[in-house]
């Protein structure tokens, strides 16, 4: 177990890592990492994502620029994931998919709501 220190902007951040006990001596510990991928306010959109990846959050920038993070595996194939962005007030399907998260423009006067479709993985188990 390692302790990682950061400092930005003069917050500091501690960051715990360790590798877990399944892992054999000279064994390669599978990383995963975090993805950030730009969407737009539409009401049905396609991104690509590895196999299994884990959406964390959808939120917006200064620029009012609607953000997706996930975590990921970079080794896993890409997979074709379909969204959907719903604004306040306007209808949803009974099974619009996984919330990912809201995010709201232009100063909140816009909110929106995005779900994930199940990947085919997860259609086909």
């Amino acid at each position: 177990m390692a302790l990682d220190f950061y400092r930005v902007s003069g917050i500091q951040f501690t960051l715990l890592s360790f590798t877990p006990s399944t892992l054999q001596p000279g064994q390669a510990q599978p990383m995963k990492t975090i993805r950030r991928y730009h969407l737009q306010p539409n009401k049905l959109q396609t991104i690509q994502l590895p196999a299994g990846s884990e959406i964390l959050s959808v939120q917006t920038k200064e620029d009012d620029a609607p953000i997706l993070w996930a975590l990921v595996d970079p080794a896993q194939p890409e997979e074709e994931r379909t969204l959907s962005v719903y604004a306040t007030g306007t209808e949803v399907p009974d099974d619009p998919g996984s919330y990912c998260g809201s995010f709201q423009l232009f100063g909140g006067s816009l909110e929106f709501h995005a779900f994930i479709e199940p990947s085919n993985e997860s259609r086909e188990g």
